[in-house]
């Protein structure tokens, strides 16, 4: 193992951007998706997704939306923000 990050939920999935330098974490029991630097290493943020637990994600073909899947809906998120 080359490092490890702490999250204060466990994540269940990850979604890497296209270009391979964030990951998107989301909570298994927050409605929110953690934002990683891969590069650094290290959350840079977190996207709250006005919903419950976030279920699976995915990129738009070009890397500029991630869409995630929650109860009752998805949400789209621009991941150029």
């Amino acid at each position: 193992m080359r490092d490890s990050l702490r999250f204060e939920t466990a994540p269940g999935l990850i979604a890497v951007s296209p270009d391979g330098r964030r990951g998107f974490l989301n909570s298994a029991s927050r409605g929110a998706v953690s934002v990683v630097d891969l590069t650094a290493n290290r959350v840079v943020g977190a996207i709250q997704t006005g919903g419950g637990a976030v279920f699976g994600m995915g990129f738009s073909p070009d890397g500029k939306r991630l869409y995630a899947a929650t109860s009752g809906k998805v949400v789209v998120i621009d991941t150029e923000r």
